[in-house]
């Protein structure tokens, strides 16, 4: 109940899915970042359709395979949304979860934050930069 509580009032993006990549959780949080109504809607929509399709070939080739052999992986990752279109950059956190009695990955996990607001900052600030360069 603890546990469910948490995924239910993060802010962040929290979602499972399982090993051949099909969406079983995501929060209202998540929910509301991307775009999707509910979690009938969750379940119909594969885990690489939440990423900008620039991002899908390091992906495949990086990501995937690490959280694969590794058990997880961090970094900046771009989100879409499915309704505008609007690209969304994420700190993308996944980590892969194993059968206690098997040992074998039965579950990838996600807690995914925007970062939207320090990419606008970044951005304001390098412009700063340069006109100040400038001057």
């Amino acid at each position: 109940a603890e546990l469910a509580a948490i995924v239910a009032n993060s802010s962040d993006f929290i979602g499972i899915c399982d090993t051949s990549l099909n969406a079983l959780l995501v929060n209202e949080a998540g929910q509301r970042l991307v775009g999707l109504d509910g979690p009938e809607e969750v379940r119909r929509t594969r885990v690489l359709d939440y990423f900008d399709p620039a991002d899908l070939p390091h992906i495949e080739a990086e990501v995937f395979p690490a959280v694969v052999e590794r058990g997880r992986w961090s970094g900046e990752l771009t989100f879409r949304h499915f309704r505008t279109g609007e690209r969304i950059p994420v700190i993308y956190d996944v980590f892969r979860i194993d059968d206690p009695t098997t040992g074998q990955p039965f579950r990838y996990a996600t807690v995914t934050r925007d970062i939207s607001e320090r990419k606008r900052n970044e951005e304001a600030l390098a412009e700063t930069t340069r006109r100040l360069d400038a001057i």
